[in-house]
């Protein structure tokens, strides 16, 4: 914490007057003392006494006392003897030096002192002046000096006649300085001017003293010639500007300089005739503007006096302290710039400091003394300061301040849409817009339609925009435009509702979907079991587990730990647990615990923490109950409690606050509604709603807490009414028509769907608004021909399951957002890989050279399809090329291509495709490239190689198209493989990490960025649960995502890679699913896997890994093999390997479009993001 300086403190004198010498012909009054002491431990080395002259040459320790400043005659230095236990000395009357040798080694403690006898000093002319300042220089004693340099240091000594007889003056008179410490400066802080307070005041026997006109005090210091200047006070350059001025009580004081201008004393005179401590018995004396920028260290201040009547000459000696300024060296924030993640992220700033006694980060007043670094917690660009103090004397100047400023990129929190997927016959359709953005400034919205938004807005915002047809909307801050690492996207799709059915293996009579992982469940009233259901092909995970009689109703917990059942057949509600296992099935569900609440249990529901689990029964008269359940610290749920409601409720419906809970009753045609007071958890009946038409059955709230639907199961009706006053507000009607007996929300907000048991038609689509009168009915023939008993809804939209009445089958309700082009396009020969350029103009398809197929002939060098003409052309022929990657910087206009058993990386034009300029690797490897990865941003290529040994590295390069360049960032050695294997390079949007799989060793292995700009491999590598076919990040790169097989199933992993972990969900087995490549939606909520079996491609949820369509070509599609999207999610392409002796092709599955649109081009022009913005 402080750079304190090895150093001697050296002092001369006679013991009866320290730092004195007597002015005196007798040799024998003079018994000097040389007192050698060091702020750190020493170690001398025996030597022999030589002259100065030859000091650096020789060996072993030696000290110099240099006697030249005393002006002594030969004679009188030729006297001089030195006395001291095993040390030796030799006198060189040449140079006045007497040099001191020890007769061996020894170690000297810290602060212990060493005293040699200088005898026979006589000095019958001095030299003039009160003082002189001696010099003793040090050669080899280890500790304090460095090889054969010497140091030193200047100590003074005060010259005076001999005493008289007189008394002594410190009886009477004493000096005191009261802050003797003196304050460094150096040039990286504004000079200190330190200001001393020389104090005479009464001694131990004071009495009065009459100044006369010989009366006179001498003030001197010692003065060094440049630094370290060890013993000195200041350099005599900064001497100069020492001011000494009168205090209190010194009014009649003169005070004139005198010396040299560079080396000056002051004489200090009473007023003849006064009391020498005037009348206050206090005089103060102030050195002010005394500036030392010499090595911290002591020194001393001498103060001589004579002529004070009846005392004899003399002197007062004060050791000041120099300490060094406080310092800060260094102070940096790492990492910087950093990304918020859930709104907040986590900064470590660290600094270096030297002589600091306290450290302060600001902001936040931490107090940081002891400590190099501290760990702070920031949510916006924030600026620290450091505030160091001084060990002494912060108050005087002793301060230091360094700033660092922590950046965070402005991200986006939060950015939505409700709803996020419009029903293709309701275009165009208000959606309502959020969002949330970590930054000051405002945010600019744009859309891949229709181009910029004029307006700015707010951070914070909520906004209603009218969509006409499907798009893609590009949040972005105001301040960075052109940063595509901190936009959000948001594609925007038309859904059209798909009808099919599953056979089940036995009735279903309750159908729920988990809530974050990729299985349903369904219960069977006649066996009384519920079942786990895979989401691809709705076959059953596993056994039937056996719960109680009748099971009618089912609800999951919010994280889908437990799945609560109401039996109608024994009053009872089950509670079951659920467990992720590593094989198949991946999921389990085992009875934890039966709740007896009696009655017919009717539906179950939980508040939306978990706390209350909720159950409506009917007795046998009818008379309805609600039983609130009470979860308890070891998770399970007791202590009930039951409110009375209306007669033979069916459903609860829980506000999303937790609120209200409202009950239908089919029996006497009433609403119950329940309020839930906030502070004691106490549920009490609020009122009855009545005046429903026959039967109210089913209820729900929206997720605004705006509107309430209730479905009257007698009169076909459903009723949209006000949440916030029910028993108010005027009710909607909306007719379904046939005996509709559930509802269900679609998550999104926008849509709600009814399921109806006594029509032609399953199920009725509903549109949802802010109010009950936006609510309107969309469709009602949806799954014609077909019964429903029961719906639900998958929680991310979308999927729903429908229980069909009197059937074995489940019914499975698909809200697509994407079709199909019945007739693929050719190009080319077994073509696996597809990607896009940025500008969505062109796809270019290739077969990858390191990819066997058994016969036929794959294609060379690549297909250039055209989106809006439809046309192919073949370039590169001839070229074995490996991959492609399209810079994402529309304006580079370029694509990166490497082949097979070349050393370089091509960069090509993607509007002439010529070759723009190639980067060369044999310069870093001795491999040659596998796979490439381009940063979002377009700033960072990374080259994934490998030699003939298998051994694989990773090359980042920092390149500009535009410039022609390719800076290369080093080389990172991954891993060797036993044997070939495919693998994959990924990189984050900033080009601040990548990630490098191996296919056959199953690991992910991780490569960041340091603060120098190289990059170095994580040490331990993330294993993944089976080999790997394909891989790709998400937009955010806060999620890498991994197509895996693992025996006969695929596997997708979801790898978080902020906290490293990792989510596997395992398929069906190949017979039912084979998927071959993956992509990820240019918003990150859809995953696009090519499939084997289904000759199509599969869409599932980013978040829960749950399939939620399947695009299907049927024959005219096989071997799907390599996919992409589009950069603004309006289409998405499979690159198929066709039968191998027949051409490859290129199905296209675009965005469902809105009835009105239909005879519209596809895919619209892309507004170019880069280019709408060159006036930012």
């Amino acid at each position: 914490m402080t750079s304190s300086f090895p150093q001697f403190t050296i002092a001369l004198g006679n013991p009866d007057a320290p730092n004195t010498i007597w002015i005196t012909a007798d040799p024998g009054l003079n018994r000097l003392v040389l007192s050698i002491e060091a702020n750190v431990e020493t170690r001398f080395a025996a030597a022999r006494p030589v002259p100065y002259g030859q000091a650096r040459g020789a060996t072993g320790s030696l000290l110099y006392l240099d006697l030249t400043e005393l002006a002594l005659s030969d004679a009188e230095f030729d006297a001089i003897t030195v006395r001291g236990d095993g040390w030796d000395s030799l006198s060189t009357r040449a140079d006045r030096r007497i040099c001191l040798a020890p007769g061996a080694d020894f170690t000297q403690r810290a602060a212990a002192k060493i005293e040699l006898h200088i005898d026979h000093v006589a000095l019958a002319r001095p030299p003039a002046g009160r003082s002189v300042d001696l010099t003793l220089a040090s050669f080899r004693v280890a500790g304090v000096t460095r090889g054969n340099l010497a140091v030193q240091t200047l100590f003074p000594v005060v010259l005076q006649l001999p005493p008289d007889g007189g008394g002594d003056l410190h009886e009477v008179i004493a000096l005191a300085v009261a802050q003797p410490i003196l304050i460094g400066s150096n040039d990286r802080f504004p000079a200190v001017a330190n200001t001393l307070s020389l104090e005479l005041g009464p001694g131990t026997r004071p009495r009065e003293v009459r100044a006369t006109e010989e009366t006179a005090f001498t003030l001197t210091f010692v003065y060094a010639d440049a630094w370290p200047g060890y013993g000195a006070v200041c350099t005599r350059r900064e001497a100069a500007d020492i001011r000494v001025l009168r205090g209190q009580g010194a009014a009649r004081w003169t005070i004139t300089r005198g010396g040299s201008q560079q080396s000056p004393s002051w004489l200090l005179q009473p007023e003849p005739g006064t009391p020498i401590l005037g009348e206050t018995g206090l005089v103060e004396l102030r050195v002010e503007d005394l500036v030392t920028t010499l090595a911290g260290g002591p020194t001393l201040m001498v103060v001589s006096y004579s002529g004070v009547p009846g005392y004899q000459a003399g002197a007062y000696a004060v050791t000041l302290r120099k300490v060094p300024h406080v310092q800060i060296t260094s102070i940096a924030a790492s990492p910087d710039p950093v990304v918020l993640h859930d709104g907040s992220a986590e900064v470590t700033i660290s600094w270096t400091v030297e002589d600091a006694g306290g450290l302060t980060l600001m902001p936040g007043y931490h107090d940081v003394r002891d400590r190099r670094s501290f760990r702070a917690t920031i949510r916006e660009t924030t600026h620290f300061n450091l505030i160091a103090t001084g060990i002494e004397r912060a108050s005087s100047g002793n301060q230091a301040s360094a700033p660092v400023t922590a950046t965070v990129l402005p991200v986006i929190d939060d950015f939505s849409a409700q709803p996020f997927a419009i029903y293709a016959e309701e275009f165009p359709l208000i959606c309502q817009l959020a969002w949330n953005v970590n930054t000051r400034g405002q945010v600019e919205l744009v859309s891949s339609t229709a181009g910029p938004d004029p307006n700015r807005y707010a951070p914070q915002t909520q906004i209603g925009r009218s969509i006409e047809r499907p798009q893609m909307l590009t949040l972005m801050p105001a301040e960075t435009p052109q940063d595509l690492v901190v936009r959000r996207s948001l594609v925007l799709s038309a859904f059209s509702p798909l009808y099919a059915a599953h056979p089940a293996a036995s009735p279903t009579t309750d159908v729920a979907f988990a809530p974050a992982a990729s299985f349903a469940v369904a219960a069977n009233a006649a066996a009384g079991t519920v079942t786990a259901l895979d989401t691809v092909v709705y076959k059953p995970l596993g056994s039937p587990v056996a719960t109680g009689r009748r099971p009618v109703a089912l609800a999951f917990t919010r994280d889908g730990t437990k799945l609560a059942v109401a039996n109608a057949g024994d009053g009872t509600v089950s509670v079951l647990a659920v467990t992720a296992g590593s094989g198949w099935p991946p999921y389990s569900l085992a009875v934890a615990q039966t709740i007896t609440v009696g009655g017919t249990p009717r539906a179950v529901a939980l508040s939306p923490d978990d706390r209350y689990l909720y159950v409506v029964t009917a007795a046998d008269d009818g008379a309805g109950t609600l039983v609130v359940l009470v979860r308890a610290g070891s998770g399970e749920y007791g202590r009930p409690a039951t409110l009375a409601v209306g007669r033979d409720p069916r459903a609860v419906a829980v506000t999303p606050s937790g609120a209200q809970l409202f009950v239908p009753n089919a029996g006497d045609d009433t609403v119950t509604v329940i309020g839930v007071v906030s502070s004691s958890g106490r549920h009490q009946r609020v009122y009855e709603l009545r005046g429903f038409d026959r039967r109210p059955v089913s209820a729900a709230v929206t997720g605004d807490e705006r509107v309430v639907l209730v479905v009257c199961e007698g009169s076909g009706i459903v009723y949209a009414f006000d949440a916030e006053y029910p028993d108010l507000a005027e009710r909607r009607e909306l007719e379904v028509g046939g005996a509709p007996c559930e509802v269900a929300l679609v998550p999104g907000g926008g849509y709600a769907l009814v399921a109806n048991a006594g029509g032609s038609d399953a199920l009725a689509l509903l549109g949802l608004g802010g109010s009950a009168r936006s609510c309107r009915l969309l469709a009602r023939r949806i799954g014609r021909g077909r019964r429903a008993t029961g719906v639900a809804v998958s929680p991310d939209a979308g999927v729903a399951l429908v229980t069909e009445q009197g059937a074995a089958d489940v019914g499975l309700l698909t809200l697509a957002n994407y079709t199909q082009r019945t007739q693929p396009v050719e190009v080319g020969a077994q073509t696996t890989d597809v990607a896009v350029t940025p500008d969505s103009k062109q796809a270019l398809v290739w077969h990858n050279a390191l990819t066997r197929f058994d016969g036929g002939t794959p294609s060379t060098g690549y297909y250039v399809y055209e989106l809006a003409s439809q046309t192919v052309t073949q370039q590169s022929e001839g070229t074995p090329v490996i991959a492609i990657a399209p810079s994402p910087r529309i304006a580079d206009r370029a694509a990166y291509v490497i082949a097979r058993g070349t050393a370089r990386v091509d960069v090509v034009s993607t509007t002439e495709h010529t070759s723009l300029f190639s980067i060369d690797v044999s310069r870093q490897t001795s491999g040659t490239p596998r796979a490439i990865a381009v940063s979002a941003d377009a700033r960072t290529l990374f080259v994934l190689t490998a030699d003939a040994q298998r051994r694989h590295a990773l090359l980042p390069y920092a390149v500009d198209v535009a410039r022609r360049t390719a800076r290369p960032a080093g080389v990172v050695e991954l891993f060797t493989t036993a044997g070939s294997s495919g693998a994959f390079a990924l990189a984050s949007p900033d080009g601040a990490t990548a990630w490098a799989i191996s296919s056959i060793d199953r690991k992910l292995w991780i490569v960041t960025r340091q603060r120098d700009g190289s990059y170095q491999r994580d040490p331990v590598p993330l294993a993944l649960p089976g080999s790997v076919g394909s891989a790709a990040a998400s937009p955010d790169g806060t999620r890498v995502f991994v197509l895996g097989k693992s025996g006969t199933r695929n596997t997708i992993t979801a790898v978080e890679t902020v906290a490293s972990t990792l989510r596997t969900v395992t398929l069906p087995s190949v017979g039912s699913i084979a998927l071959n490549a993956l992509t990820v939606s240019p918003d990150g909520t859809r995953l696009f896997a090519t499939d084997g079996v289904q000759s199509g491609i599969r869409v599932f949820d980013a978040d829960s890994l749950r399939l939620v369509q399947t695009i299907s070509w049927d024959g005219a599609v096989v071997l799907p093999y390599g996919v992409a999207v589009t950069p603004t999610g309006t289409q998405v392409l499979s690159a198929n390997v066709g039968d191998g002796d027949g051409p490859g092709t290129l199905a296209i599955a675009p965005q469902v479009q809105p009835s009105a649109l239909e005879d519209l081009p596809v895919d619209p022009d892309v507004i170019e993001l880069e280019e709408v913005h060159a006036d930012a």
